[in-house]
């Protein structure tokens, strides 16, 4: 028996384009009945994540960390902003949110506010494109699950940055991005669709490769909503044979000591010829 008439919310963070695009496509594709917005980044939301940050990375990479957000804004900035430009419709973005749609704002994800305002809410799935994961006591809520994103092949590449961290390692057939069913830890919930993206010679950087990733998500995640409203959803588990597969933020010393092996990479990558399988899209659309 199908189930054609969902009650969609989308989880993004306070600012985010990229999340605003993402609530644009699925709204587009079928409809959002509620939008939540996440203040984490924000006030003293944003010194508390910070100080269990440094309690679990330590003072000297967390510094690295913001030193290197710097050094991409110094060195790349203005080419990041022509390529967000290039690839997201930010008249769009902007534009006011339709009336059918119900906003919260919460001041993070792991709050009393944000429990109270999703039961309230009445959900069948949430979709979620934001900075932090989600507790248990959450993910139950939303009648058919949650559904997350990730701009990075998993389980191999998690965590932040992937498309940086696989041309850092030589991997850049290893870009894409996943969909997946979400569950408390880091992206690794089961796979309901994984695609790579194509890398375009000259003109693509782990920056645009993630963006690209993130559209890409928007697709894969609207045609989740179709499945699951069609009752032919999928999921499976992904295992790593890998000893690593977690990556944090990169920090300055990870740009310096990796930038000739990203530019590597990505000469390599317009070396060699694309796949045609059914698995990889080969073009990126335009929110």
């Amino acid at each position: 028996m199908s189930n054609r008439h969902l009650r969609v919310g989308v989880l993004i963070n306070h600012g985010s384009v990229l999340g605003r695009s993402l609530l644009n496509h699925l709204d587009d594709k079928g409809g959002v009945n509620t939008l939540f917005i996440s203040h984490s980044d924000t006030g003293r939301e944003k010194w508390k994540r910070i100080g269990k940050l440094i309690k679990r990375d330590g003072i000297v990479r967390i510094v690295d960390q913001g030193l290197g957000s710097i050094y991409r804004k110094l060195i790349w900035g203005r080419n990041e902003a022509r390529q967000l430009a290039d690839l997201i419709d930010l008249e769009k973005v902007n534009a006011s949110l339709p009336h059918h749609i119900r906003v919260y704002n919460v001041p993070c994800v792991n709050s009393a506010e944000m429990e109270a305002v999703l039961r309230e809410a009445d959900l069948d799935v949430l979709c979620v494109m934001c900075k932090e994961m989600l507790p248990k006591s959450l993910l139950r809520i939303p009648r058919r699950g949650v559904i997350g994103q990730h701009p990075g092949i998993t389980p191999h590449y998690r965590g932040s940055w992937s498309a940086f961290w696989a041309l850092a390692n030589g991997e850049p057939h290893m870009i894409g991005t996943t969909v997946f069913v979400m569950d408390e830890r880091a992206d690794t919930g089961a796979v309901i669709y994984q695609e790579r993206v194509e890398i375009e010679p000259g003109k693509d950087t782990f920056y645009s490769l993630t963006v690209k990733g993130q559209i890409k998500s928007a697709v894969l995640m609207a045609r989740a909503l179709d499945d699951l409203r069609h009752d032919r959803l999928k999921s499976f588990k992904r295992v790593s044979n890998r000893k690593k597969t977690y990556y944090p933020v990169p920090g300055l010393t990870d740009f310096v000591a990796s930038r000739r092996r990203v530019n590597s990479a990505l000469a390599k990558a317009a070396r060699q010829t694309t796949s045609t399988s059914e698995e990889i899209s080969r073009v990126a659309t335009r929110l």
